[in-house]
């Protein structure tokens, strides 16, 4: 159970496309390494909040198996990516609402 730069490079916020490709055209077998976890770098991508989901789909097209390889808690990349985007739902802060302005009506005697 290694750590490629590939496992590195995925879970990083937003992780670069065009370095994630590069990897993957050069080193593809670093795609089908599972870390500690039985994790490979598809699943890290997949919990990667804000990574572009082009990420996912370089990994899948270098190990297109890798889509259907669960870690050792049996999630699949896609289960990760469910749990991820429930997370962000349930976890997030609400952002401050705006005010409505009041429109300001002109009260006349009669």
């Amino acid at each position: 159970s290694l750590m490629t730069k590939m496992h590195i490079l995925c879970p990083k916020k937003a992780p670069p496309l065009y370095l994630v490709y590069q990897f993957a055209t050069i080193a593809p077998e670093a795609c089908r390494v599972a870390d500690f976890a039985g994790r490979l770098p598809i699943h890290h991508a997949a919990v990667t909040f804000g990574a572009d989901p082009r990420v996912t789909d370089v990994l899948a097209k270098a190990y297109p198996d890798s889509l259907m390889v669960e870690d050792r808690t049996g999630l699949l990349p896609v289960n990760k990516k469910q749990q991820s985007e429930y997370a962000v739902v349930v976890l997030e802060k609400p952002g401050k609402k705006k005010k409505k302005k009041k429109k300001k009506t002109e009260h006349r005697p009669p």
